[in-house]
């Protein structure tokens, strides 16, 4: 299955019960008829959180014979018929709204469930959900999140499983009473109908890697014979080479041992020769972990079971889930990797806090901070993640080294000082950050706070995607 859904265009999504759903939701009362007041505070409701200028330029758009209600036909020709003279923040409006109440099966949000459900084991506590939530590009504040939780969490366990989230996420009107379901609603739904999932699938290694099973043993080849198991060690039974398609999406995994390629025929995963059955989406759950899905027969994933500890095909669930691991057991995501993708991420430093900026308006630096936008810094690589900027998310400025290397801050307006050379150093995710203008100087914190280091300890870093 898939992470990335095509996108939609907003009449293929439509229908005439999806668009009494939608109307109904804002009729509070029910009267078939959407008052002003009525329809302010229907989608209050919903998160939409309008100014009263906004609001008012909405409703007599959609209001055509003026009459000061809206009716269903009314509220069809709006949502079915946008005009170009529309205003974005008319068109922003339709769009969300036709978000908050689209269909979404059950298998797409156990797609985006698994990717939350970073431990897989069919639960999410509330980190796990604040962090895989920003991890998927969920754009709302850690207490607006933390609020979705609540509302999710209905039995208030501390923890939601997938009936619970999927229910949560249902387009009815008691959800919709909640400004958590509209708020949570569009974020998610805006990136299941988008490509902003383009990342999850790519296998960012084309060399000889190992693949870490659920437990803890790894995919092997035996010897001449077509079945695959499992095993321990790191011999050359257990070594694939990863041959990734041009789009970054599929990939071959050819044994090292005996050549040939792992596939699913049937009910059975064994070894054969390279074909259509050979061929594997990757679909990327979390930092160097994956699950593959067989091209040719979609919803067959190489997977484990877990009580006799053979390779079996799977559906998707946790036990499909692999670890990629270089040759050596390095995760795939140190050297030169850390900054392969696009991501948000926070700078760790060794006296255990995080670089932020002082404040939204501000590019002084500060070593105190947690995981907030203040410290939340877009990570973009450049030439294969040597080298990256780091663009804050409360300020919109670039971290740079300034003055020929003698001032560090978060005040960049764009990359000219802000580039910095990726050196990692030994363990996931641990690098040293050299500025390119200034040759030497690195991002570094002691005692004192964030200062222009030499490359020494205090220029030790821990990438975190937040």
């Amino acid at each position: 299955m898939a992470l990335q859904l095509p996108p939609q265009p907003v009449s293929s999504l439509l229908t005439k019960e999806l668009l009494q759903r939608a109307f109904d939701l804002i009729d509070i009362n029910g009267d078939g008829q959407l008052q002003k007041d009525e329809f302010s505070s229907g989608c209050d409701s919903m998160g939409f959180d309008l100014k009263s200028e906004q609001l008012d330029a909405i409703f007599k758009c959609i209001d055509a014979d003026g009459g000061g209600e809206i009716d269903f036909d009314e509220f069809c020709g709006f949502i079915m018929k946008p005009n170009e003279k529309d205003t974005s923040d008319v068109t922003e409006f339709r769009s969300r709204l036709v978000a908050i109440v689209s269909d979404v099966s059950k298998p797409t949000l156990k797609v985006a469930f698994d990717v939350i459900d970073k431990n897989g084991d069919g639960e999410l506590s509330k980190s796990e959900f604040l962090d895989g939530c920003s991890s998927l590009g969920v754009d709302l504040k850690s207490d607006e999140l933390e609020a979705v939780f609540k509302c999710i969490d209905a039995d208030g366990g501390g923890s939601i499983d997938f009936d619970e989230f999927a229910e949560f996420l249902q387009p009815k009107k008691e959800n919709a009473k909640n400004k958590q379901f509209g708020q949570f609603r569009q974020k998610l739904m805006k990136l299941l109908h988008s490509n902003s999932f383009d990342d999850y699938y790519h296998f960012m290694v084309i060399e000889v890697i190992i693949l870490r099973l659920f437990n803890n043993k790894l995919l092997a080849a035996s010897g001449d014979s077509d079945e695959v198991k499992s095993a321990e060690g790191q011999e050359i039974n257990v070594q694939f080479t990863a041959e990734v398609f041009e789009d970054g999406k599929k990939t071959y995994l050819k044994s090292v041992q005996n050549g040939k390629y792992i596939k699913i025929v049937g009910e059975k995963i064994v070894f054969g020769d390279k074909d259509d059955n050979a061929a594997f989406k990757v679909r990327r759950v979390s930092i160097g972990n994956f699950k593959l899905e067989s091209v040719a027969n979609a919803g067959k994933y190489i997977g484990l079971d877990a009580k006799s500890g053979s390779i079996v095909v799977g559906k998707g669930d946790p036990f499909c889930r692999l670890k990629a691991l270089r040759k050596g057991r390095k995760p795939i995501f140190s050297e030169p990797y850390v900054f392969a993708l696009k991501n948000t991420v926070v700078l760790e430093h060794r006296l255990g806090a995080h670089i932020r900026i002082e404040d939204d308006d501000k590019d002084g630096l500060k070593s105190d901070g947690g995981k907030g936008t203040l410290a939340q810094f877009e990570a973009n690589p450049i030439d294969g993640g040597k080298f990256v900027t780091l663009q804050n998310i409360g300020n919109k400025k670039y971290l740079q080294i300034i003055n020929d290397g003698s001032v560090i801050n978060c005040g960049g307006d764009d990359i000219t000082n802000g580039k910095f050379k990726v050196y990692p150093v030994e363990g996931p995710n641990h690098v040293r950050l050299e500025s390119e203008k200034c040759p030497g100087k690195f991002i570094a914190v002691d005692e004192s706070g964030v200062i222009v280091g030499k490359g020494d300890k205090p220029s030790l870093f821990t990438i975190y995607r937040n």
